[in-house]
This record gives structure tokens, sequence and C-alpha cells, in this order.
């Protein structure tokens, strides 16, 4: 029987070319304003969408048909 392989998603081999990045700046503590890789996931179209539908697919998210908006399963909720 041969080794089971794990299919990843074709959207994130965007990031084998993702360029030199920063997560933080130099000297300084971590701040997500400041994250160029946070940053450049998000600009990449394919890597937003995956994430996007990871959300939806473990049911983080939902999508609300009747105004069109997507939001986290628990807004709203007291915690």
């Amino acid at each position: 029987m041969g080794k089971k392989v794990k299919q990843r998603d074709k959207r994130l081999e965007v990031a084998k070319q993702m360029p030199p990045l920063r997560r933080t700046r130099i000297g300084k503590g971590y701040d997500a304003n400041y994250d160029e890789v946070l940053r450049w996931v998000g600009s990449s179209t394919d890597c937003a969408m995956y994430l996007v539908d990871l959300l939806a697919r473990i049911g983080y998210i939902k999508y609300n048909s009747e105004n069109g908006t997507w939001e986290g399963v628990e807004h709203g909720q007291s915690t």
C-alpha cells in the first residue's frame, strides 16, 4: 500500500512566488500594521479566497443571503 499524499489547494501555489518580506520592523516588536507578509497574503486574491473558503467550510463564517453579507457564526452572541 502506497503512502497517502495530501493534496494542497492550487490557490496556495502563488505563495511560492512571494518576495522577501518582513513580519516585524527591525528592532521593533510585532505590529500587524507593519506586517508585510500579512499585507502580501491579503493582496493575493488566490490566498485571500482560499482563507475565506476555508473559514466557511469549517463553519467559522456564514453567508447571509438575505442581505448579501458574511459574518462570524458567533457574531452578536454574548461570550
